[in-house]
């Protein structure tokens, strides 16, 4: 029974972050462009290009087409590595951190553990 209702609880959660950045924010995320910013928000150290595409299961050019995207909307920054002008890292904004911080605040807190257990959920779908 606890798990029917956590998987109820993580589909309005789902379903309420579209709409909020929509409502709210006037901003359409298609879910790649959001799942980009929530793992590049959520991950402890600074994701590289290619690490968005290992994580997320897609190839690099689409992971650089959502990046894009948040770049326009001064959400994330690519910043090429000094030591190996190859690797391209993800650089987070004041921006991108003040959107965060509205959604964790809709959601009730942070989303550190509510994402965790979407990322367990996704796994057995």
């Amino acid at each position: 029974m606890t798990s029917v209702r956590n998987e109820g609880r993580l589909c309005k959660i789902l379903q309420s972050v579209p709409i909020f950045l929509v409502e709210q924010e006037q901003r359409d995320f298609p879910m790649r462009q959001l799942s980009e910013f929530l793992v590049c928000y959520q991950c402890e150290d600074a994701q590289t290009v290619r690490g968005f595409a290992s994580r997320l299961n897609i190839p690099r050019s689409s992971v650089t087409r959502a990046l894009d995207r948040l770049e326009e909307l001064q959400l994330a920054r690519r910043e090429v590595e000094t030591a190996d002008r190859r690797s391209v890292t993800v650089q987070r904004t004041s921006a991108g951190y003040a959107l965060m911080r509205k959604i964790e605040s809709m959601l009730g807190g942070p989303t550190a553990g509510k994402l965790t257990t979407l990322d367990s959920v996704a796994g057995n779908i």
